[in-house]
């Protein structure tokens, strides 16, 4: 990574104001009638703007073909409830909207209310979160977002937000879809797992994934020293963003330990202008440590 721009040169935001216990404004119900199915298969086809740049990415519903970077998730268990889409609006100065969507994954907290996404996908608007999220289905439900703990100061290295979620029907999403265990221990285990819905994928924009089904990487643990951060190899681009990376994983279950989310990648090639050419096939995000544990617990109401 040459700059902190290029750690999210994948899936980052536009309007990008710092952000702590934010306080969204539309009702439960308005958002939830604001996502239609139509709204969301839109999602696939956008991207918001980079923080400290204007770059575009172009991304289409069809999906792509599986290749050993990345696959559609068939195998099941509780990670096919617990991941989901996480949509919402970024707005330019004069008002208008644009819709977008990251990933995110519920994990376990003691009020049973709490998903882990990037810091730069907590800047919006309008969240809706859709566990499960299938071809414009939506089997668990949409849930709202009630509040977003995010730090200050955006740095590749603090590219988590914790969102605590609305019931639904008097339920938290705990007890309808399950949840993750969860690490802040800064954990760097050998091999992981990383899930997502990418609506694109790395150089490869006419072969893309559309955003409309969960897939997932697997291999052994790579590092970004200069960020102090994890990742896995992978070719999803726009959309993984928040993903959660899991430890541990069992494909039986679908169970692991989540230990950070999908924050960008890096560039591997560059042009003689500088631009950058060729993206690295790696997708990298930063440990959990005590800055997320805090984040979480504000999320999860427990008492500091």
């Amino acid at each position: 990574m040459t700059t902190a721009v290029s750690a999210v040169l994948l899936m980052g935001l536009g309007t990008f104001a710092p952000a702590s216990a934010t306080q969204l404004e539309r009702s439960p119900g308005e958002i939830r009638e604001f996502w239609t199915p139509e709204r969301m298969r839109e999602a696939a086809g956008s991207d918001p703007l980079i923080p400290g740049g204007t770059e575009k990415r172009d991304a289409r519903i069809p999906l792509g073909t599986e290749d050993e970077l990345g696959a559609p998730w068939t195998g099941g268990g509780d990670i096919a409830s617990t991941a989901g889409r996480l949509f919402f609006n970024v707005y330019d100065e004069e008002g208008n909207a644009q819709v977008s969507s990251c990933s995110a994954n519920v994990v376990e907290s003691e009020n049973k209310s709490v998903i882990m996404s990037a810091n730069h996908c907590a800047h919006g608007q309008d969240y809706l979160f859709v566990p499960g999220y299938h071809d414009g289905e939506m089997p668990y439900g949409g849930w709202t977002v009630n509040e977003i703990f995010a730090p200050e100061r955006f740095t590749p290295s603090t590219d988590f937000a914790a969102f605590r979620l609305d019931k639904l029907e008097d339920l938290p999403i705990q007890d309808v879809v399950g949840a993750q265990a969860v690490s802040f221990d800064g954990i760097r285990p050998d091999r992981m797992n990383v899930f997502g819905y990418p609506r694109e994928r790395t150089n490869e924009p006419e072969n893309p994934y559309g955003g409309e089904r969960l897939n997932y990487s697997e291999s052994d643990t790579r590092d970004n020293a200069q960020w102090g951060m994890i990742g896995v190899a992978s070719d999803m681009a726009h959309g993984v963003s928040g993903g959660p990376f899991l430890a541990d994983f069992d494909p039986a279950t679908g169970k692991g330990t989540q230990v950070a989310v999908v924050s960008g990648s890096t560039c591997a090639e560059y042009s003689e202008e500088g631009e950058c050419t060729v993206m690295e096939e790696t997708v990298y995000g930063a440990p959990f440590n005590e800055v997320a544990r805090a984040l979480y617990e504000q999320a999860a109401g427990i008492a500091a």
